[in-house]
């Protein structure tokens, strides 16, 4: 924002205590009740640059000494059939089993296993039973700790060792040559 139009928002604030409520609480406010609010056109336009630039400054992370923060979202579980479901990376779909992990961030999206789609099906959530609000990291503890409880069902494959990767790939229809 201009630092002109700032110094001339400023001094109109005090000019005025209902501008001055609104710039001291401007979150409260709707961009409609902005536009809709009883000043001068620039001063509206002026306030709301100054709520986009809050809500842009807003949904940047905070990195503090080179680390970002653990954001929070609903952790679910699928409750429906095996089936694909599509995402927003490359247009491609991931299958999702019964009591797969899925967790939606409060910032928006959806991370299925260990992929993010900013879109995803309008069926995806209804077919889900929430497991309650976690941070990402839970979200991976918990997945990781599914995935080493279904890894101990899984036989070796005939002729390979337990800890074999190859094994462990063919259980999952992963096929070579």
């Amino acid at each position: 924002m201009n630092r002109d139009i700032s110094s001339m928002l400023a001094y109109e604030a005090k000019r005025q205590p209902a501008l001055q409520q609104i710039l001291n609480n401007l979150s409260d406010y709707t961009e409609k009740e902005i536009e809709q609010a009883p000043f001068l056109k620039w001063i509206r336009q002026a306030l709301l640059a100054k709520k986009r630039q809050f809500l842009t400054q807003a949904n940047l992370p905070d990195i503090v000494d080179g680390q970002m923060p653990d954001p929070i979202g609903y952790m679910h579980r699928w409750i429906g059939a095996e089936t694909f479901v599509r995402t927003s990376v490359s247009g491609g779909a991931i299958q999702v089993n019964p009591n797969d992990l899925i967790w939606f961030p409060l910032t928006g999206g959806v991370w299925i296993e260990t992929v993010f789609s900013k879109a995803f099906e309008s069926r995806l959530l209804p077919l889900t039973r929430s497991e309650g609000m976690v941070s990402k990291s839970g979200y991976i503890a918990a997945y990781k700790a599914q995935r080493e409880r279904l890894m101990a069902l899984v036989p070796p494959s005939v002729g390979q060792s337990q800890d074999s990767s190859l094994g462990i790939l063919a259980s999952y229809g992963v096929r070579f040559g």
